[in-house]
């Protein structure tokens, strides 16, 4: 029977490794949350999540562990100087966009809502000042298209890549938890 006051979760990654998580990283997840709070503490749960990315959502999680559980960064001004020093947006500095596309579909999968909201904020910050087309360029949508698109075409290519990148972050596979 679970323990409802789990305060750790012993996961295994993609590679076999098996890895103690505090109640730092598992509130921050809710997949992993609700993987403890069902699971008993000597128990091993499965995760679908590559070593490498299960570091950086520790590491990220770490970040946050004085501060009480996250609600929202929305409404936050893009433009607000303190995210130009926040730990939590230098922490996406040392990663291209392409990496942070790959990492955000773990992180769909994860259900790691503060990760997915920073590094969403991340991406805008970004593109912020941006003309469409050095948008289209950012996203890596620039393709064949005429120097000088036309705004209505410019924004229509913006939205279908756009919706084609986060319908990809959505297509992860489910934790599948073994009893």
């Amino acid at each position: 029977m679970a323990s409802n006051d789990v305060p750790t979760l012993k996961v295994e990654d993609n590679s076999g490794r098996l890895t103690v998580l505090g109640p730092e990283v598992i509130r921050e997840c809710k997949v992993l949350a609700k993987a403890a709070f069902y699971s008993d503490t000597s128990e091993v749960c499965p995760i679908q999540v590559d070593p490498e990315v299960l570091d950086l959502v520790i590491e990220f999680s770490m970040l946050f562990k004085d501060e009480p559980d996250y609600t929202t960064i929305k409404g936050t001004p893009i433009d607000a100087p303190e995210w130009d020093t926040s730990p939590a947006m230098q922490f996406f500095t040392r990663f291209d966009n392409n990496e942070i596309f790959w990492l955000m579909k773990t992180l769909d999968y994860l259900q790691a809502q503060r990760f997915i909201d920073h590094a969403v904020f991340y991406i805008c910050r970004q593109t912020q000042g941006m003309s469409d087309q050095e948008k289209l360029v950012f996203f890596g949508l620039a393709g064949d298209q005429p120097e000088e698109p036309s705004p209505e075409i410019s924004q229509a290519n913006l939205g279908k890549g756009i919706t084609a990148m986060i319908r990809s972050f959505i297509k992860s596979e489910k934790l599948i938890v073994h009893y």
